[in-house]
């Protein structure tokens, strides 16, 4: 075998330099996905967010047969249950000529069918080659689609023996291996299918210089072309994107994987191409690519009256939305008994809510999940660096826990780890999940029948800790540092005034046999609990020479304030506390638990509601501990809106947990500077979870990850499988949509209310190209409040002409 091919930074001359740009520019499409024990929510179409969103989907569907929208039967059940009317219908279609349109569309939702056109879309030679393949062969595309993800399985894992080093080429170790695997063309039924893809260029940029040629992709072509073949592998293609990210997060070079791994799409196709007779092909493969714009003019057209039935759709929410944030009841100014400032995330709504039924003097605040902390946890005891924030950032920070007792928590967690690190190595394979009683019969049946009854584990010990060190590298933060950090989060929360006891909520999701947990933990956290957060920023600001320091500051912190670290349960609607509190507060706590779960248990299952409080927390205790349970709990689902303003507009508004609520109050941001930040960080974050939801509910093919009870855990954390192959798959499964009879999502693009000027939001948008795009291409809706709640839409130039 040849020596590793080590990747150069520039490709060799044999691949023109329009070519080599237009094949990055094909790779910058895709958007990152995280790996699962970091699984955070992204907007899979980021890196398109230059185009409209109705551009892009009339694109994907003519690549990739992506589809973008809800079918008609989906819009036909929302407008019988009422959840827009023909007002919404002309407004979302509110154009000349569009009554014709709008008739049509009356008549499709009540039973009628849409206009049946014919849509032909891209093929790659594969797919061109399957239409004319034995059907009682295996298909080209399921042939290439397993091989590739076979082959990237092993070398994208870095413990794995036929990994491949970052400095080496992808390409090139793939060739080596196809063209020494013996048994594919006999598994293909494809004499000389091995000798054909040994003769491919064994160099990366020269493979992709012959195929074009051969090929003979047409310039203007390159791109889609490029984008079609990644599409194909669109899981494989993503965790590469995230490598990417990653490594521009972290500032280190990385070499253009991405691009490698098209090479590798693009030498089957060069491949079937010889080997499979091109004359039949050539004439369809040619006349496609002088058709593809008008393709995807048909594809726009086809999808506009979905387009118009899903605006009509937003007008409604919005409407309804505006309508009840006009006509809110302010409430009157309460010296606070007691405070919480808990994670934006949707599921925080109801349980702020409940809280603040308790008692007039509560008050919460909303603010995002990592506290203001740019940090990486280092538990005592690991090597491990967690990300505790937004992906969109590179940590600053490292926090590890210290003091007397630092050192037997470390063993302890090295004799927990060793236990289970063999048990979920199997657990999370091929035959551990939902097949393991299949595997070892009734005696593991028992197991689990012992492990669910008994309810959830206790929580670790070590997730209370109280006492941390903050480092900058290898270098311990000085005191005037802390002081810095915590001056500067005090600013960010802009809390009027404080308790006596300010609790810092951050959340955490609980449930057992879930590959895709991390995807119901805190985001802004870096899809893990945010209860390191809270009580990293806790310990900061009780520390006694910080509070004297900050009050030399002008912060009037009263001496007897104390802030307490706390966890919101969002799978028990349980609030856990770290420290001691009030009885009185103890009280209010336990209350609003049991009024937050009886609000969410019907959304759960029927049949409940004669249950007691503690029969309740039990109930969902062993939903959370149940090894078969496939929906713990709806995370984000329903996800709709954002709304950026005082608490007191939106206090004892029922949000059905629909909605990011994060308090700011412009009066006290002169500079529109925290305005600046929440819509550069947490808006992006709300927008990224609010498409997650979307495609994986519009085509989860593609976006999402299929039916959980097949889910098979990529080795490494990489990703899942929906059963034994096929593409790597990333996004949400069915069961965290759909209930078995309806959607628990309906995708709606984020609606943002900020209380602030209409010209501070504009400023703002222009000043940051990626605000500009979401904004004005219409990816999100921002409106402006005024002091009332009046909703005024915010529009660009680009949007007014």
């Amino acid at each position: 075998m040849n020596s590793p091919a080590a990747v150069t930074s520039s490709p060799a001359v044999s691949l023109s330099e329009a070519r080599h740009t237009a094949l990055l520019n094909a790779c910058g499409y895709i958007a990152p996905a995280w790996p699962l024990d970091r699984m955070i929510a992204v907007n899979p179409w980021w890196h398109m967010r230059h185009w409209h969103p109705a551009k892009v989907a009339s694109r994907l569907s003519v690549l990739a047969g992506v589809q973008a929208q809800l079918p008609l039967s989906d819009f036909r059940r929302l407008w019988q249950q009422g959840v827009f009317t023909e007002a919404d219908l002309r407004a979302a279609a509110a154009k000349p000529g569009t009554t014709e349109l709008v008739d049509i569309l009356c008549a499709a939702l009540d039973d009628a069918e849409l206009p049946a056109r014919s849509l032909p879309q891209w093929r790659n030679i594969s797919q061109l080659l399957d239409e004319l393949r034995d059907p009682q062969r295996m298909p080209w595309q399921d042939a290439l689609q397993q091989q590739i993800s076979r082959f990237c399985l092993a070398a994208l894992q870095g413990n794995h023996p036929l990994a491949v080093p970052e400095n080496q080429c992808l390409y090139h170790h793939w060739h080596q291996s196809i063209a020494a695997d013996s048994g594919l063309e006999w598994l293909l039924a494809a004499p000389g299918l091995r000798q054909t893809f040994r003769a491919l260029p064994d160099d990366l940029y020269a493979l992709l210089e012959v195929a074009l040629d051969e090929l003979r992709i047409i310039p203007e072509r390159v791109t889609d072309y490029a984008h079609a073949l990644l599409l194909d592998v669109n899981g494989w293609a993503s965790h590469l994107a995230w490598q990417a990210w990653q490594a521009n997060l972290e500032q280190r070079q990385l070499p253009p994987r991405l691009l490698q791994l098209l090479a590798i799409r693009m030498a089957w196709e060069l491949a079937l191409w010889r080997s499979q007779g091109a004359s039949k092909l050539l004439a369809a493969w040619q006349a496609q690519q002088h058709q593809l714009a008008i393709l995807e003019t048909r594809h726009a057209e086809a999808q506009h009256p979905l387009r118009v039935l899903a605006r009509a759709c937003e007008l409604a929410f919005q409407r309804d939305l505006a309508t009840r944030l006009q006509n809110a009841a302010l409430p009157g100014r309460q010296t606070p008994r007691l405070q919480a400032v808990f994670c934006i995330d949707v599921r925080s709504e109801p349980m702020r809510r409940a809280l603040e039924l308790q008692n007039v003097a509560i008050q919460t605040a909303g603010f995002a999940g990592f506290f203001g902390l740019p940090m990486a946890y280092q538990a005592v005891g690991s090597s491990r660096l967690r990300a505790q924030l937004p992906g969109l950032l590179a940590p600053a920070l490292r926090v590890s826990e210290s003091g007397e007792q630092a050192q037997a928590l470390a063993q302890r967690r090295q004799r927990r780890w060793n236990l289970q690190a063999g048990w979920q190595r199997w657990s999370q394979s091929a035959t551990g999940m939902f097949g393991q009683v299949e595997t070892f019969g009734l005696a593991s049946l028992a197991g689990l029948l012992r492990a669910s009854l008994a309810g959830p584990q206790s929580r670790r010990p070590d997730e209370t800790y109280s006492d941390w060190a903050l480092f900058d590298g290898e270098r311990s933060l000085t005191h005037e540092e802390r002081l810095t950090l915590a001056s500067r989060i005090l600013e960010a929360l802009d809390l009027p005034c404080f308790a006596e006891e300010v609790l810092l909520v951050g959340h955490a999701s609980q449930s057992s046999n879930n590959p895709q947990a991390c995807s119901l933990e805190c985001g802004a956290c870096g899809g893990h609990s945010g209860e390191v957060n809270a009580a990293v920023l806790a310990d900061l600001l009780n520390h006694p020479g910080i509070r004297a320091d900050l009050l030399r500051q002008g912060w009037q912190i009263p001496t007897a304030t104390r802030f307490i670290a706390a966890v919101h349960n969002t799978t028990l609607d349980s609030l856990e506390v770290h420290g001691t509190l009030s009885t009185q507060a103890q009280n209010w706590l336990q209350q609003a638990e049991q009024q937050a779960r009886r609000w969410r248990i019907g959304t759960l299952e029927g049949g409940l509601d004669n249950r007691s409080d503690q029969q309740l927390l039990r109930h969902l205790q062993q939903r959370a501990s149940d090894w078969s349970q496939v929906r713990p709990e709806w995370g984000l689902a329903g996800n709709a809106a954002l709304i950026v303003a005082p608490r007191t507009l939106t206090r004892g508004m029922d949000l059905q947990g629909r909605c990011f609520l994060h308090d700011y109050r412009a009066e006290h941001d002169p500079s529109f500077q925290r305005l600046e930040q929440i819509m550069t960080a947490p808006m992006l974050v709300a927008h990224w979870i609010n498409m997650q939801y979307n495609t994986s509910v519009w085509d989860n093919r593609r976006y999402g990850s299929g039916n959980k009870v097949l889910h098979n855990v990529a080795l490494g954390q990489l990703g899942l499988f929906e059963g034994q192959g096929g593409d790597l798959r990333s996004g949400l499964s069915m069961q965290s949509l759909h209930d078995g009879s309806d959607w628990r999502h309906v995708p709606l693009k984020l609606s943002v209310y900020i209380q602030a000027p209409v010209t501070a939001l504009q400023q703002i948008c222009e000043r940051h190209q990626v605000l500009s795009e979401l904004v004005g291409g219409e990816w999100l809706y921002l409106f402006s409040l005024d002091k009332q709640g009046v909703a005024t839409p915010v529009l660009l130039r680009q949007q007014t002409g």
